[in-house]
């Protein structure tokens, strides 16, 4: 399916479903990748809205966005994708443009995925409607890659690791403290 991810992308002309985040899956089933998690940035500990039904999930919507404000820092969070052995390859575009990719999965805590909206892709924002599309994969191995799963989720424990995933999207701002704001030579 060819351009996908452009900002003149009809996703239901396309035939796509309509749904809510977050999507997921454990095993075959609508649940939590694990019983628990501590990651405010992640929610892979709640139930799904959504069951993620085949491996490649792609996800495009069109929002309203309230003016960027001068003085504050914005980020796009993908949910669920940053909790220790999760998450695999997966990527954002803003309006058709690529804003960031990660072409693997990862076994141990690197951060927060997503990416920080910098000068390049802000005037992208200043329409007011913005158009973001997202792919993701299901995971299907677990600490190491290993194809055991040994995780806190009971129903797997010593089985062969279930496809899984977990995502959503979501975009923060945070406001940039004084200092920081002299220091770039900006103004607020």
């Amino acid at each position: 399916m060819e351009n996908w991810f452009a900002a003149d992308f009809d996703p239901s002309q396309a035939g796509w479903e309509t749904a809510k985040a977050p999507f997921g899956r454990m095993g075959d089933k609508l649940d939590r990748r694990r019983p628990s998690c501590n990651g405010t940035h992640c929610q892979c500990s709640e139930i799904p809205a959504t069951l993620w039904e085949k491996e490649v999930l792609l996800m495009s919507q069109t929002f309203e966005i309230p003016a960027m404000k001068k003085g504050h820092a914005y980020r796009l969070i993908l949910g669920g994708a940053g909790c220790d052995r999760s998450g695999e390859g997966f990527a954002i575009y803003v309006n058709g443009k690529l804003l960031t990719q990660a072409n693997g999965g990862f076994y141990r805590y690197s951060g927060i995925r997503g990416a920080y909206i910098y000068e390049d892709i802000l005037p992208e924002f200043e329409g007011g409607k913005v158009t973001i599309a997202v792919i993701n994969f299901l995971r299907y191995t677990h600490f190491k890659n290993v194809t055991h799963y040994h995780g806190p989720h009971p129903d797997f424990r010593g089985k062969e690791v279930p496809p899984n995933g977990h995502v959503s999207l979501w975009m923060e701002e945070a406001r940039l403290s004084p200092a920081t704001v002299e220091a770039a030579g900006a103004k607020e």
